[in-house]
This record gives structure tokens, C-alpha cells and sequence, in this order.
């Protein structure tokens, strides 16, 4: 039984749309990653030590705690996310650029018909 991405994809090449390509990341990108997954669970793990030791006997104060808690663990999660992405499309970026601006400024078009 195929998936409906497999569906999906057979559908586009039979409309002779070639199908996307995913770029595997390297070795730097791997690394960089590693170590943003690294540095975020060091981070979890001192929150969880500090957010234990303020919890207090009083109810209300322990909801807030609870809350602030969880805002935070909210917070470093999308900083992780977001770092990971800016890594993955700072290796993609600088070529989409350059094509794009290349072929933009009619300089890459010149170049190519003046060669």
C-alpha cells in the first residue's frame, strides 16, 4: 500500500513534473545541529533543577511556577527549532541567491552570450 506522498509524487511524474529534491544535510550542517540539540538539552536540564527547587508549598505560587515553567520550555524548543532552520537554509540560501541575483541583473545571461 503506497503512502499518499508516494501517490502524490507518481501523480506529478506523470504529469512530467519532475519530483522534489531533498538535499542531504553535510557534515558541518550534521554537526552544527548536534550541537544546538546539545546545548538545548543542557538547557532543559538546568531549568528542570532550578524549577524544582522553586517550587513552593503554597498552591497559587506553585501554578505560576508550573506556568512559567512550561512558557519557558515552550521558548527554548522554538529557539531550537528556529536555530536548526537557519542552519539548514544558510547552506541553501547563498546559492539561491547568487543564481537568483545573477540571472535578476541580466549578468549571469551577458556573461553567458559575451563567453
Amino acid at each position: 500500500m503506497k503512502s499518499a506522498y508516494e501517490r502524490a509524487l507518481e501523480k506529478l511524474e506523470s504529469r512530467g513534473i519532475a519530483a522534489p529534491q531533498q538535499e542531504a544535510l553535510g557534515e558541518g550542517q550534521r554537526r552544527q545541529i548536534e550541537d544546538a540539540r546539545g546545548r538545548h538539552q543542557a538547557k532543559v536540564a538546568e531549568l528542570e533543577i532550578l524549577h524544582r527547587k522553586n517550587l513552593a508549598a503554597d498552591p497559587a505560587k506553585r501554578l505560576e511556577e508550573e506556568e512559567k515553567y512550561r512558557v519557558e520550555l515552550r521558548r527554548l524548543a522554538e529557539r531550537l527549532e528556529s536555530g536548526i532552520e537557519h542552519t539548514v537554509a544558510a547552506d541553501r540560501a547563498p546559492r539561491r541567491c547568487a543564481l537568483m541575483c545573477s540571472t535578476a541583473s541580466g549578468e549571469g545571461v551577458a556573461a553567458g552570450a559575451a563567453g
